[in-house]
C-alpha cells in the first residue's frame, strides 16, 4: 500500500494560516492533494491536522483525514509522531509512506515515481529528493558571531578551499521523502538508512517559509503557462 501523508497544522507561526494561503486559484493544501491524486500512485491520501477548517476542506476532495491531538500540534511537535499515530490507529504496518509538505508546492509526478521505484525495487529503506547547497550557503562558508560582534568561520577548511570549484558538493532536503512503513514505525524517522537521494533543481526545490517566498511562488505559478506540463513532464 502506498500512502500520501500530508501534514497541515492550522496554527502555523511564520505565516498565519500558511497551509490555506492561495497559490494561483487553490490553497497550498489543495495543491498537495491534487498532486497526490493526479499521480495515481496512492491507495490512501491522508490529511493530518488539528484544524477542523483544514479537515473540512480536505473532505471536499474525498481523501482521508487524521485529527491530531493537541500534543501532536505544538510548535515543537515532530510530524513523524503524527504519521505513526495515524498508522497505528489505522492498523497499517506495511507499505510505503510519502510525506508531502504543502509548503513544497512544486512536486513533479516524476519525483514520486523515482522514489517509489527505489524503495519498492531495491535495498533502500527510504528515498528523498535532495538539492545542491548554493556556494554562499555552503557549510564551509558559515560564520559565527561573538557577543562582541567578532566573526569567525566555523570550518577551518574555508581557507584551504576558498572558492566554489574547490569545495565538495553538499546537499539539503529537496521536497519529498518516502519511507518503508514497517521501518518507520520502529525507527520513528523518515530518513532511515540506507536512503536514496534523487537530485532536483530549482524551482522544484522551492520551499515557502515566509511571505517573501510565498510572493515568489505566486509569481512562478502566474508565469507558468502550462501547469500540467510543469508538474507532469518527464524530463
Amino acid at each position: 500500500m502506498n500512502i500520501a501523508f500530508i501534514p497541515a497544522r492550522g496554527n502555523s507561526k511564520t505565516i498565519k494560516d500558511k497551509n490555506l494561503k492561495k497559490l494561483g486559484k487553490i490553497t497550498l493544501l489543495e495543491n498537495s492533494i491534487i498532486i497526490a491524486k493526479q499521480s495515481n500512485f496512492f491507495e490512501k491520501i491522508v490529511i493530518s491536522s488539528e484544524s477542523d477548517k483544514i479537515l473540512k476542506i480536505a473532505k471536499k476532495y474525498n481523501v482521508l483525514t487524521h485529527k491530531r491531538k493537541k500534543y501532536l500540534s505544538k510548535d515543537n511537535s515532530n510530524v513523524v509522531d503524527s504519521a505513526i499515530d495515524y498508522l497505528i490507529k489505522s492498523k497499517i504496518n506495511t507499505g510505503i509512506l510519502f510525506l508531502f509538505q504543502p509548503t513544497s508546492p512544486f512536486v513533479k509526478k516524476k519525483h514520486i515515481k523515482i522514489l517509489l521505484d527505489k524503495i519498492a525495487k531495491s535495498k533502500y529503506s527510504s528515498a528523498q529528493t535532495i538539492t545542491e547547497v548554493e556556494h554562499n550557503n555552503h557549510s564551509w562558508n558559515q560564520r559565527s558571531i561573538s557577543p562582541t560582534q567578532e566573526v569567525s568561520f566555523l570550518k577551518k577548511n574555508r581557507f584551504k578551499f576558498y572558492n566554489k570549484q574547490l569545495k565538495p558538493n553538499y546537499y539539503v532536503f529537496g521536497n519529498l521523502v518516502a519511507v518503508n512503513i514497517s521501518k518507520l514505525i520502529i525507527k520513528k524517522n523518515f530518513f532511515i538508512k540506507p536512503s536514496y537521494g534523487h537530485i532536483i533543481e530549482w524551482p522544484y526545490n522551492f520551499d515557502i517559509d515566509n511571505y517573501d517566498q510565498l510572493t515568489i511562488a505566486r509569481l512562478l505559478i502566474k508565469n507558468i503557462k502550462n501547469l500540467n506540463n510543469f508538474f507532469n513532464k518527464t524530463k
